[in-house]
């Protein structure tokens, strides 16, 4: 796993790797909604895999569980992984009455806060999000790109595994 905060920042706060992509930290300052950024894949000292061109939509929750959030519980839909998080309560509840404890635990009727995360409208009209690629500003984004052979990736051939 690569440790962002032993890698030097960039003036948003981006951790950048040793192949010059962005990672955000803690520190990252989004950029303005509207900001033009390019999607790259992957890296390496010869060639860029990169999504394409786009537009930065700001924070919002992607349509369906990813990372963490869908491998917990194995959630395909938010709803899916709401339920699956409430049964999980339940259970968790009926345990520590069975075991005298007392564990402070959301309400049953408790529903989760969906996380964020980047949305970016590539040129040719698809979505992608932030944790499906690394992400800059277009001005930034060519500081990385430079000397290097660029090759295009589409995004549902990535989804799909043909990648």
């Amino acid at each position: 796993m690569i440790e962002a905060s032993s890698m030097p920042l960039d003036d948003l706060g981006n951790a950048v790797t040793a192949q010059g992509l962005y990672m955000h930290t803690s520190k990252t300052v989004e950029p303005p909604i509207g900001t033009r950024v390019l999607a790259i894949l992957s890296a390496d000292k010869d060639k860029i895999h990169v999504f394409g061109e786009g537009t930065y939509e700001g924070m919002e929750t992607p349509p369906a569980p990813y990372g963490m959030h869908a491998a917990a519980f194995g959630a395909e839909t938010w709803e899916e992984y709401d339920a699956t998080l409430r049964a999980e309560i339940k259970h968790l509840r009926e345990e520590q009455i069975k075991l005298g404890v007392d564990v402070d635990l959301p309400p049953e009727d408790w529903t989760p806060a969906r996380p964020t995360n980047p949305k970016i409208k590539l040129d040719n009209g698809t979505i992608i999000w932030g944790y499906e690629c690394w992400w800059a500003p277009v001005e930034e984004a060519m500081k990385v790109t430079a000397g290097r052979r660029v090759v295009m990736v589409d995004v549902e051939q990535y989804r799909a595994g043909l990648l």
